[in-house]
């Protein structure tokens, strides 16, 4: 017997997937109808969120018109009130929840607290969800960073060396708690102290989520220490192509004056782009003076097409939280799939 071929899976885009939401909810007749397809508004509000499209907020109050106070739906408008800046909006928003809170809810809280100069009543908060049980790695180190900064924020860096202290004595080795000594460390100043830590973050690094390595990527890259950077975003890189750590390869391959390294980044990524890189691709590179502007030149043209993820995107303030609800990519594509 010859098994049937298996239907071939089609990638639909983000953009693609919220056009093919706004057909679907477009045809159905009346309230009833719209609140029985409620996770169609909620994947919309998902899709609008990631996409940081500008009629997010307006996408999110309807889908609470019609759905309801869900609590889904009020954490994803407080994170878009949060994506905005309105962190009055978020207070009032996530205050509205019935208690106990949720993670994601005290971390919006505390995170909203914290850039409304409420600085004591987000610590209180970190120290609530710190003290949550089982509450994922990837979180846990989050809270605990913006924990230590609140502190620092309340001028009380006894307790937040104290917590750092503490956190590394708890996992030796670990690169989570050595990343936050290294932003205590920038907040109060001490480069030499910045220095040691970050000289452990590397010895780290290689056992590391790649969350943690792009962090620290980030944190050498403040310490300007161009070539630790490059490695440290090398190694994490999946391709020359890779959305989240490309541009920042190229960003320090060319700041530590990399110019050959960097130049055949690019052309990496025009082949993985699809795109056919100069010929002959190593032109401009013969004079030490023409690289440094070939290489210039052709990392902004590289750079320009590779996406930065917003969820990982290096924070505008130090005390805004990172903390978001898990992307809900793979519930937005069951939910086409099943329009299709």
């Amino acid at each position: 017997m010859v098994a049937a071929a298996r239907p071939k899976r089609v990638w639909i885009s983000s953009g693609n997937r919220t056009s093919l939401l706004n057909g679907a909810i477009a045809n159905l007749k009346d309230d009833d109808a719209r609140k029985a397809r409620s996770a169609w508004y909620i994947c919309r509000v998902f899709a609008k969120r990631l996409l940081n499209a500008v009629d997010a907020a307006e996408v999110a109050d309807e889908a609470l018109r019609i759905c309801g106070d869900l609590r889904v739906l009020v954490r994803n408008r407080a994170a878009i009130a949060s994506d905005r800046g309105d962190y009055r909006k978020v207070v009032e928003l996530i205050e509205s929840l019935p208690h106990p809170m949720e993670p994601d809810d005290i971390g919006l809280l505390a995170a909203a607290f914290g850039n409304l100069g409420k600085h004591e009543r987000s610590t209180t908060l970190w120290e609530e969800l710190l003290a949550r049980p089982a509450i994922p790695d990837h979180v846990r180190h989050e809270a605990l960073r913006n924990y230590v900064i609140s502190l620092l924020l309340e001028d009380r860096k006894e307790d937040a060396n104290v917590a750092v202290e503490t956190a590394i004595s708890a996992d030796p080795g670990a690169l989570s708690p050595l990343l936050i000594a290294v932003i205590a460390a920038e907040r109060l100043g001490d480069t030499g102290e910045r220095e040691t830590r970050l000289v452990a973050a590397v010895g780290a690094a290689a056992s590391g989520p790649e969350y943690l390595r792009l962090q620290l990527g980030d944190a050498l890259m403040r310490a300007e220490r161009w070539n630790d950077a490059a490695e440290v975003n090398a190694q994490a890189s999946h391709g020359a192509s890779d959305d989240v750590y490309g541009r920042r390869r190229l960003q320090v391959l060319y700041k530590g004056g990399r110019y050959d390294s960097a130049l055949g980044l690019c052309d990496e990524i025009d082949t993985a782009s699809g795109r056919s890189p100069p010929r002959p691709p190593h032109h401009d590179r013969s004079t030490a003076t023409s690289r440094p502007a070939t290489c210039k030149r052709r990392s902004i043209a590289c750079g320009s097409t590779l996406r930065w993820p917003k969820a990982l995107r290096p924070t505008k303030s130090p005390s805004n939280a990172l903390l978001q609800t898990p992307k809900p990519v793979r519930l937005l594509h069951r939910c086409c799939r099943a329009l299709t």
